[in-house]
């Protein structure tokens, strides 16, 4: 059975989640993702935007974002800019831009 998860979106077009956010199926957003807590997700997750979680990121699959800012991250793979507190652990591949410092 899916359940239906609410994700407010605030007046600046970002959406905003208070907890922990556990999703059983696939997440795609049109923008920028907050989440005060954990972010679980058992399938892939596309993000148009920024993807902040201020906790641990666990997905399934394929993380798409356009930054990725987590404490912990585990995903199948992960494509985008990557700013990670913590632990990362890829079963595939990471696509990240690299970044020269001149």
């Amino acid at each position: 059975m899916k359940t239906t998860t609410t994700i407010d979106k605030n007046f600046d077009g970002v959406y905003h989640y208070d907890s922990d956010l556990i999703l059983d199926s696939d997440l795609i957003l049109d923008s920028d993702l907050i989440v005060d807590g954990d972010l679980i997700v058992d399938g892939d997750c596309c993000v148009a935007g920024n993807l902040i979680v201020y906790g641990d990121c666990c997905v399934a699959g394929t993380i798409r974002a356009t930054l990725l800012c987590a404490e912990n991250v585990t995903a199948q793979n992960i494509v985008g800019r990557l700013a990670i507190n913590g632990n990362i652990s890829v079963s595939g591949k990471i696509y990240a831009p690299l970044a020269f410092a001149f």
